[in-house]
């Protein structure tokens, strides 16, 4: 199927080199270009408006530009741009150097394209990244406990809180576990407060809303620990057979049967006990852990939902630069 391309280049040699790469291996393609890169910028975010025609299914961004070097351009392109970006640099520790620091989370970026333009090095991003569909954005596996916090569904109403588990985190957003399937909808918006270890990210602030994660019921085994689960077990009582006893053995009926139920009674207490214990040193837990956190909050939505309800994926949403700043630190500090 035919795509857009826009080149952001001012050398006309690369621009024709990747044109040509770009169509060869995907038929029909559609290149249009800038060459520089306030004239790119500008016309990405002109077609990326809804409805608009020619919105480029790709991206190629020169590190050499006239106005602005390709890293920064690629950074400000990301905060509307979704779609694949390829960047095109002669070789150097400039550009080395950059790309590390700067680009290190986007899986297409940071496979950067050195000069002259080659057709096989090209190509096999473009396989990668478009034909194939990569994932653009780097995830890290980390392991913090989360509290969403949703809208309220109108006046008096409590907002709906989950609690859940985050296991991975990029620049886009975080996927999140739960216990139990969530009930949520695609496009949901929430507010996420993690917890990280203290000192681990700028912006996180001394452990708030994250404290109501120590009332929640915690899970033991298959079942969890709250007042239902602290009753004792329901103990069936035994019947004795309907048959002709004599006195005597009436009594004797009678007071196996009394020793039984103060058996099942006792192993009753006992259980309680044991759950009892297990769910203090479980509150115990969970009390030193927040202690040892800092709450950081962000604004994401719903992105997808897996197949079983407890595993979700949340775009982060209406977060400012300074948040961007702080996310792309703290990721630099985390091993891929």
């Amino acid at each position: 199927m035919p795509i857009t391309v826009h080149i952001i280049d001012q050398s006309k040699a690369s621009l024709v080199m990747s044109s040509e790469v770009f169509k060869d291996k995907i038929p029909g393609t559609i290149v249009t270009y800038s060459l520089t890169a306030k004239e790119g910028l500008a016309f990405v975010q002109d077609k990326m408006i809804a409805g608009r025609q020619g919105r480029p299914d790709a991206l190629v961004v020169d590190f050499d530009l006239p106005d602005a070097d390709g890293v920064s351009l690629i950074k400000a392109l990301r905060k509307f741009y979704n779609g694949p970006i390829f960047m095109t640099a002669y070789p150097g520790k400039i550009v080395e150097s950059a790309v590390k620091e700067e680009l290190f989370h986007y899986l297409d970026a940071c496979c950067w394209v050195p000069k002259p333009v080659r057709f096989e090095v090209l190509e096999k991003h473009i396989e990668q990244f478009i034909v194939n569909r990569h994932r653009l954005g780097k995830r890290f596996d980390v392991d913090f406990p989360s509290l969403m916090i949703g809208k309220g569904e109108g006046r008096g109403k409590r907002a709906p809180k989950f609690e859940g588990q985050v296991v991975s985190i990029s620049m886009g957003g975080v996927g999140i576990n739960f216990p139990t399937p969530a009930k949520l909808k695609c496009e949901d918006e929430f507010v996420i407060s993690m917890g990280v270890p203290k000192g681990m990210i700028e912006g996180a602030t001394e452990v708030s809303v994250l404290k109501a994660l120590q009332t929640i019921p915690l899970s033991v085994g298959n079942g969890t620990l709250g007042k239902k689960a602290m009753k004792p077990p329901v103990m069936a009582k035994a019947v004795p057979k309907k048959s002709k006893l004599t006195p005597e053995e009436k009594v004797k009926e009678i007071a196996r049967l009394k020793m039984e139920e103060k058996i099942r009674k006792q192993a009753a207490v006992v259980e309680m006990a044991r759950i009892a214990a297990v769910a203090a040193e479980a509150k115990i837990a969970r009390a030193a852990e927040i202690q040892n956190l800092q709450e950081y909050r962000v604004k994401a939505t719903v992105a997808w939902i897996g197949a079983d309800g407890t595993s979700v994926g949340f775009q982060f949403s209406k977060i400012s630069d300074s948040q961007l700043r702080q996310i792309e630190s703290f990721l630099k500090g985390l091993p891929a």
